[in-house]
């Protein structure tokens, strides 16, 4: 087993096991082999490492010796970090992922010890349990009051809703979208939407491998187009990370007319805008902004939405909101869109009042989605 965290991001971490299958020797009078030889039981354990080096093996990762300075008058421990891991605590083998193993319920203490140790397994078929006993598999009683006291994960009522509604757009923040694609693409209520307008797509200017979901077109804005260098504020926000909004839709559309075709060639004429308001961004600037917009949206006919992250808890402040009001948009989501329950998502609607706004879960980002039926 390795004892030591060597390159974490190369999968060389403290509790790595594997096999020796060389030992190189060092100088002629060094207590200390110059080198060992490891074939990691994970084979992604080393694939950095063994890029740079000659090896005993195609599988093999090359240990050194490492030099720790332990004391702080100076002194200095030089080892192989490796030991003899014929077995591991339970402790030791958290994180892990294994083909087979024997484990032992003798010495279990604490609650979810056995759970620990019996899910470090890929299939039952490898696994053998030694000293079964039933009273060492229990939880913690806090926990388990906990969970019963968490209200049940749902995609949302509009799901089972027998309206049927001329489009649905889905509105995420989506804190990287990278990261996240194949979470957005296994939500069955994101991907039953005809729209997905995402903020926070943290892509950045010039990504040439955009990400995709199957039977969408996608168009994305990042931080760095968004603004421009009229004014310091605009500068510095261009320079920063993250930001940016994107949209994945089934058919023809555009930023800010949207034209959704359906197979009743039916045709829905919807203005849609999104906004991620950083929090660096004064109000007063962003007020004049969103004003020049809202003038821009009435030259257009149909329905108008204007979303997304404005940074603005309703629930506390609610300047936003007065601004839109007073210009004919009503405000439809209800609850709270965070994990802290701040409502700091909103969803602006003018020209129509046939519209359902639901709020939708998602377990992979701070912010929930929002789903947007049109009738």
């Amino acid at each position: 087993m390795l004892k030591k965290n060597i390159d974490v991001s190369d999968g060389l971490v403290n509790g790595a096991c594997g096999t020796v299958v060389a030992i190189i020797q060092g100088k002629e009078h060094d207590d200390l082999p110059a080198a060992v030889h490891v074939e990691f039981e994970d084979v992604n354990v080393g694939k950095m490492q063994r890029l740079k080096a000659k090896r005993a093996s195609e599988r093999s990762t090359i240990i050194e010796v490492q030099e720790d300075q332990v004391t702080h008058a100076g002194g200095i421990r030089r080892q192989l970090p490796l030991c003899l891991s014929w077995a591991v605590t339970i402790h030791k083998c958290q994180g892990l992922t294994v083909e087979r193993a024997v484990v032992s319920l003798k010495k279990i203490f604490a609650p979810g010890q056995a759970y620990v140790a019996l899910s470090r397994l890929k299939t039952l078929s490898g696994l053998i349990i030694e000293e079964f006993k039933k009273s060492a598999i229990f939880c913690d009683n806090k926990i388990d009051m906990a969970m019963q006291s968490m209200s049940c994960f749902n995609f949302g009522k509009i799901l089972s809703c027998d309206v049927n509604p001329l489009c649905t757009i889905a509105l995420h923040n989506v804190q990287s979208l990278n990261a996240h694609i194949l979470d957005i693409q296994a939500h069955k209520a994101l991907m039953k939407a005809d729209c997905i307008c995402l903020t926070e797509t943290w892509l950045d200017v010039g990504t040439k491998e955009e990400p995709q979901l199957p039977g969408h077109v996608f168009h994305h804005n990042p931080r760095g187009n968004c603004y421009d260098d009229s004014d310091p504020m605009f500068a510095a926000l261009k320079q920063q990370q993250r930001g940016g909004v994107g949209m994945y839709f089934w058919y023809v559309c555009t930023t800010l007319m949207c034209r959704c075709y359906f197979q009743k060639s039916a045709i829905l004429n919807v203005c849609i805008l999104k906004y991620n308001m950083p929090n660096s961004y004064k109000i007063d600037m962003f007020r004049h902004k969103l004003l020049q917009v809202i003038f821009n949206l009435d030259k257009h006919a149909g329905r108008k939405l204007i979303m997304g992250d404005f940074n603005e808890d309703i629930l506390v402040s609610s300047s936003i909101q007065k601004l839109l009001e007073q210009h004919g948009y009503t405000q439809h989501v209800r609850v709270g869109t965070t994990d802290k329950g701040t409502l700091i998502d909103h969803v602006y609607v003018k020209d129509t009042e046939d519209v359902i706004v639901e709020v939708t879960q998602t377990y992979y980002s701070f912010h929930e989605a929002i789903l947007i039926s049109l009738l």
